[in-house]
């Protein structure tokens, strides 16, 4: 599911992943990965909607 993160698995994203002296490493990777995803929802979509005009059709529609 989009948002839900875990922390603290075994090998998760390294081999210390579930050792308090290396939780660090994967901490930081999921705090990036985080960051992307709310990044991520925060831009506005570039995707068409449907039944939407393309880009090309839309500069052309608007000369006229």
């Amino acid at each position: 599911m989009p948002g839900l993160y875990f922390l603290g698995l075994t090998w998760q994203y390294t081999r210390g992943s579930a050792l308090i002296g290396w939780v660090k490493d994967d901490a930081e990777f999921i705090a990036e990965q985080i960051a992307a995803y709310q990044e991520s929802k925060a831009r506005p979509s570039a995707a068409t909607p449907v039944g939407g005009a393309t880009s090309a059709e839309a500069r052309s529609s608007e000369r006229m």
